[in-house]
């Protein structure tokens, strides 16, 4: 799936288990359900997947070839502009207290909140009774590096042209 985080992290699925990959073949396919769909029918040999259609592609015969679990990367950011955050810098403290505070419920007590994921996460209904709730990491900065790494990517797709300076990119000063 062209310039997104699928885009992004493949190479490094793929370093991760072989480090003499370089080159591959990508099939752009961005609707999920199809790439699925797609690799399940013998259509293409891999594809790259979310959960928890990784987990039911396990549950049709399908092997797991690399896992981002292994990786030191950070497939989540929240990003704001400088002018929000100085416009409405409490309403951004709230919203990621608030994230931070699902993510001590969720973690503590996941059972508690297993019919919203399967309400609201397109969970497939073979999986409905057993995919488990995850864990969710503690709200922090991204490392350097994977910001370095991201903006590199970024910038070698075309994606963004400005130039930008890393201590502008970060601050842990709204964090909970």
């Amino acid at each position: 799936s062209t310039n997104t985080v699928i885009d992004y992290i493949t190479p490094y699925l793929l370093q991760s288990v072989d480090s003499t990959v370089i080159k591959y073949n990508k099939i752009d396919t961005k609707k999920i359900p199809i790439r699925l769909q797609l690799f399940l029918q013998n259509q293409v040999p891999a594809a790259v997947l979310p959960e928890p259609l990784v987990t039911f592609a396990e549950q049709k015969g399908a092997k797991v070839f690399a896992d981002d679990r292994k990786l030191n990367k950070t497939p989540t950011v929240a990003v704001f502009r400088t002018n929000f955050l100085t416009e409405h810098s409490k309403s951004v403290k709230r919203f990621l207290l608030a994230i931070e505070d699902a993510i001590h419920i969720i973690n503590k007590r996941p059972d508690s909140v297993r019919v919203i994921m399967l309400d609201n996460c397109r969970v497939p209904e073979l999986l409905k009774n057993t995919f488990p709730v995850p864990i969710f990491p503690q709200l922090a900065l991204p490392s350097e590096d994977n910001i370095l790494n991201a903006y590199k990517w970024l910038s070698e797709t075309n994606i963004i042209s400005a130039k930008l300076d890393i201590e502008d990119l970060m601050s842990d000063e709204y964090l909970p």
